[in-house]
């Protein structure tokens, strides 16, 4: 497992930012990881765990975060995992309700830990991740009367211990996920330790990893599909490098001038995505292209559609890619081979080009964290896009008829219904909510099975098109109805977008949308239409405004959208979406109810000033 040495950081008062200068990775090899381990595990013994037994894993990924989880599993605990970028009402709420006292975190969040503490007493114990320049620092003063550890310190008191743990069964909870609670509160999704073997046994095949693989961990750790794909590697005994998406590529925001992206410098052979990072990608290399100017787009514009086209000859391909593709290849490592992508559907459009400018195969994967992320993976060699492809092995997939919006598995040419699933990889629950539980749990013929919320298509080929969500399907006052998620997931194609928020007010029937605008896309139309203004100045200029919906709208009609599902009205805002802001969850899941609450007032203003004003 490899680290990047952190070599400096440095901090510009002025804007409030932190950048770092990072260096070559660092090893621990197979031994040593088991080593920490196993002598984590042992020192964790001599810590008071409380009566619950349970440990709370609260920091972001690292390799110090995978070996303290193991750890903690191989002697009994259960882990929390608890995201740190959740709001700190909701981290309270996943603490208090698990009855957390020994919480393991980094120096980094220590400060977060401090507040969460004035919030919840209950935490006892803290064991830190030390910083790599400043090792525990200054703990906040609200802490000083817990117990407060370095993650190193209780390895070290494992060591001399000669103690034999007990073992866990297969039907003991292993880890107390809690979502990022995009639609309502998080909940602690309560995973077995059957049911993380199961998803990796099934995903190991499906994905088609391979040993001697070089995974690229950056995506939380908290969020079931990168734990589940790191478990599988761990198992395969494969070169695991750890990143972060602030330090991902040298356009990152938190890596200095001068310095390599984690990407580039880790050299992947395979890693985890969500759509809006593909999206992102494709975006840069298309205005780093268009800056080039007209003859260079031109070419590259050629020698793209012959790449994409499946009729070109192999050798063509591979030339184009040693003439054209080859420096593009390089902003992500030069080596991938395969970029696993899940959390949110991916525009058809953005699979296609990502396969033809990095040459690598783009597997889309579906799942949940109340099935540890396993559900349907596609097959590397489908180069059909729109479906996640078929289930995996162990997984048993049916669906039940909607009748409010008319899916019904007996409709034409293919069935059509609300997804649900059984099998070894199916949660139990949700910890302490029976309600929530019993409303997505139900059981069929003595099988247990998890009711998914996603509307899907299954064709003559066994693969599966998620094709609604009912969360998202919103009723219009004409009695029809629109997928706003799809919308949404339409709109993000567009350069000027970086991230959209599509809604409905009851009783509309019409949507609006609010954009996070691209900087570089703002300024130049604000150029073009000489005005002489700053970034933010022009997200509120009436005349930009106009411009970018209309071609937004332009936009939707050429993705297949109807009118009806086209934003009558948006409002631009210039600052990015972040989970640190909140407004979206660590896999960059829209969190919707906090978006409407945040933008209630741009919401009114739009419906109640603009077009649909009398509607």
């Amino acid at each position: 497992m490899g680290t990047r040495e952190l070599l400096a950081r440095h901090r510009f008062v002025c804007v409030e930012k932190e950048k770092l200068t990072l260096g070559e990775y660092s090893f621990l090899t197979h031994g040593e990881v088991h080593d920490t381990v196993v002598s984590f595990s042992k020192g964790l013994t001599k810590i008071d765990t409380g009566n619950s037994g349970r440990i709370a894993l609260f920091a972001e990924t690292c390799v110090e975060w995978i070996m303290a989880a193991m750890g903690c599993l191989r002697q009994g605990s259960v882990v929390v995992t608890v995201y740190p970028t959740l709001a700190l009402q909701e981290i309270v709420l996943a603490l208090s309700e698990a009855e957390v006292s020994v919480i393991i975190t980094s120096q980094s969040l220590l400060g977060r830990t401090a507040e969460v503490f004035q919030n919840y007493p209950g935490i006892k114990h803290v064991i830190v991740f030390e910083d790599q320049l400043v090792g525990l620092g200054t703990v906040p003063e609200v802490l000083k009367g817990v117990a407060v550890t370095p993650f190193k310190d209780v390895v070290e008191a494992g060591e001399c211990l000669s103690l034999s743990l007990p073992q866990p069964t297969g039907s003991d909870v292993a880890v107390i996920m809690y979502t990022s609670g995009s639609v309502s509160s998080p909940k602690g999704v309560q995973l077995t330790h059957n049911n993380i073997l199961s998803s990796v046994v099934s995903y190991i095949p499906m994905m088609d990893f391979r040993p001697n693989e070089r995974f690229l961990a950056f995506l939380p750790l908290s969020h079931v599909m990168e734990f589940c794909c790191l478990i599988g590697h761990v198992w395969l005994n494969n070169l695991i490098l750890f990143g972060s998406p602030m330090t991902l590529t040298s356009r990152s925001p938190k890596v200095m001038e001068g310095s390599l992206g984690d990407v580039q410098v880790a050299k992947p052979t395979y890693m985890n995505a969500v759509p809006l990072i593909l999206d992102r990608v494709v975006m840069g290399v298309n205005q780093a292209v268009a800056e080039k100017g007209f003859l260079a787009t031109k070419m590259f514009k050629a020698a793209l559609a012959l790449k994409r086209s499946q009729r070109t000859p192999a050798f063509v391909c591979e030339i184009l890619d040693a003439l054209v593709f080859k420096q593009i290849a390089t902003q992500l490592g030069g080596n991938l081979r395969i970029i696993a992508v899940g959390g949110s559907p991916l525009c058809a459009e953005t699979q296609v080009l990502m396969r033809a400018l990095f040459g690598c195969v783009i597997q889309v994967g579906y799942g949940a964290s109340e099935t540890a992320a396993c559900i349907t993976a596609t097959d590397g060699r489908d180069l059909r896009t729109g479906h996640c492809g078929a289930p995996c092995h162990g997984v048993q997939l049916g669906l039940l008829d909607w009748d409010e919006c008319s899916y019904r598995i007996t409709d034409k040419p293919f069935p059509r219904g609300e997804v649900i699933v059984a099998g070894p990889c199916v949660s139990k629950g949700y910890f302490k909510r029976p309600e929530d539980t019993q409303r997505v749990f139900i059981e069929i013929d003595g099988q247990h099975f998890f009711c998914t919320g996603d509307i899907a298509q299954i064709d003559d080929t066994g693969v599966v098109r998620i094709i609604d969500r009912k969360k998202d399907i919103v009723k219009l006052n004409d009695g029809e109805y629109i997928a706003v998620g799809r919308i949404e997931m339409k709109m993000k194609t567009n350069p000027f977008v970086d991230n959209i928020f599509v809604y409905v007010r009851p009783g509309s029937n019409r949507c609006i949308c609010i954009v996070v605008a691209n900087a570089g896309q703002v300024m130049k139309l604000g150029q073009e239409l000489n005005l002489d203004l700053s970034f933010e100045d022009l997200c509120q200029t009436p005349e930009v405004v106009a411009n970018v919906l209309q071609r937004l709208q332009a936009h939707g009609l050429e993705l297949g959208l109807t009118k009806r599902e086209l934003p009558v009205a948006l409002y631009l805002t210039p600052s990015p979406w972040t989970p640190e802001t909140g407004l979206v969850g660590p896999a960059l899941k829209i969190r919707r109810k906090v978006v409407e609450a945040h933008f209630r007032d741009q919401i009114d203003a739009m419906y109640n000033n603009g077009p649909e004003k009398t509607r």
